[in-house]
Order: C-alpha cells, then sequence, then structure tokens
C-alpha cells in the first residue's frame, strides 16, 4: 500500500494528512502523484473497498488521506417468511418484505476516523401459522450520529384457517419491496405456497424476504417458512 511518511524524532511515521502553504494559507493535500518511466501515478492515498455481509456490529477505520467514502449499497434485512399448517391438506403461507437500502451515497469523513457499522440479521421464518420475524436495521454511524439506517422488512404473515388471507411483510424503509399477499388456506390448498413466486426483492441482491412455508416443493418446503436475507453495506474509496 503506498504511503507517505515522515521522520519525526529520528524515527519514520506514516502521515495521516497532507498540507501545503499556499499564499500564506496551509491547504489540504488529497492526493500524491508521481512519473514513473514518463507516466504519472497515483501515489497517495490508496484506492480500496470494505465489504460487509455477515450480521454484527464492526468498526470501520478510515484510511489514512481519505476525505470522502462512497457508498454504493446499504441494505437492511428480510423479514420471514410466515409459517403454514398441515390439516390433512397444507397451505402456502406468505412471504417477508425486502430490506430497505440507499445507493451511490457519499459520506464526508476525515483520515483515522472511526465509523461504526451494523449490519442486521435476516428476520426468523414463522412456524405453526406464526409470522416471521422482521428483519434487522443495517447503519452507519459517527459516534452517536447515525449517517444512514435502511430499516429491515417485516414478516410475512402465517396461514391460520379456511379462506383467512395471509398477507406479505411491508418492505423496509427506504425503497424496500413487500411480499407477496393473500396467500390463503383455500387458495393454495396442496399447492406450492406464495412464497416460490413473490418473495419481496428489493433488486440488490441482498436483504431479500424469506419464503412463507409451502404444502409441497420448494425451497421452502414444509411448515416454516425461510429466513429472510442478511443486510449489506459496501465501501470504497
Amino acid at each position: 500500500m503506498p504511503t507517505i511518511s515522515v521522520k519525526d524524532g529520528g524515527v519514520f511515521k506514516e502521515a495521516k494528512e497532507i498540507f501545503v502553504k499556499d499564499a500564506g494559507t496551509f491547504k489540504t493535500v488529497k492526493e500524491v502523484y508521481i512519473k514513473d518511466a514518463g507516466v504519472w501515478k497515483k501515489a497517495y492515498p490508496e484506492s480500496g473497498t470494505q465489504v460487509y455481509s455477515t450480521a454484527g456490529t464492526y468498526s470501520y477505520v478510515v484510511p489514512n488521506g481519505i476525505y470522502s467514502l462512497s457508498m454504493p449499497l446499504l441494505v437492511g434485512a428480510g423479514g420471514g417468511g410466515g409459517g403454514s399448517v398441515f390439516s390433512g391438506d397444507g397451505h402456502g403461507a406468505a412471504n417477508g418484505g425486502s430490506g430497505g437500502f440507499y445507493s451511490t451515497q457519499t459520506i464526508a469523513v476525515t483520515p483515522a476516523e472511526t465509523l461504526t457499522v451494523v449490519v442486521g440479521a435476516g428476520g426468523a421464518g414463522g412456524t405453526s401459522s406464526s409470522a416471521g420475524s422482521t428483519g434487522g436495521t443495517t447503519t452507519i454511524a459517527r459516534g452517536g450520529t447515525t449517517l444512514f439506517s435502511a430499516t429491515g422488512g417485516t414478516g410475512g404473515a402465517g396461514v391460520f384457517g379456511d379462506n383467512n388471507p395471509a398477507f406479505g411483510g411491508a418492505g423496509g424503509s427506504p425503497s424496500g419491496v413487500s411480499g407477496s399477499n393473500t396467500a390463503s388456506w383455500m387458495i393454495n390448498r396442496n399447492t406450492a405456497g406464495q412464497g416460490l413466486d413473490g418473495k419481496g426483492t428489493n433488486g440488490t441482491g441482498y436483504g431479500t424476504g424469506g419464503l412463507g412455508g409451502n404444502s409441497v416443493g420448494g425451497a421452502a418446503q414444509g411448515g416454516t417458512g425461510l429466513v429472510g436475507g442478511t443486510g449489506y453495506v459496501s465501501l470504497s474509496w
């Protein structure tokens, strides 16, 4: 990784920030280039990416020389699929909503500062006609100030009786997508449930709603709904 160091007390130390004096005023140097074999090349700071795709809390330290982060994507987790029941016949439950999301955002930062990233966990699937759980919220924060927050999708409802509709979970905020709705006992008797074709999908590939429990076939075969998709954060500089 390219670095620029200064000798301080006989010891070389990596520079976190670089300034030049211009007309009596110190100004921040944000990029340094060198000419190598006739070609100008960026020497400082180096570009990079950081991705968080596993649920949990993380500390992100801004690299030296970086004053602006690009945040291509931040996604809340998906809601779990609803649970179905079996009473001679099997009945498909409804699906979880997708997590909300932000895309192509920019964050002003200071070199070496620490940001806190929380990636939401997917909501659990429902059992025995119960609704799926809501997905976790994904955030990025500076100290106690939240910079961006995308909430998780709501869990899909379970099917619990003849002609009682089980509505899909609502999408998270912002821009989440609801799971399919109106899966009901009589409509879906002995069929693969709504989960096969209507989980909440926000188009990012992350934070997808869980499939509702189905009567036969498909990934959600059986009475228990599937877990919603985990949230996601990507940063680049």
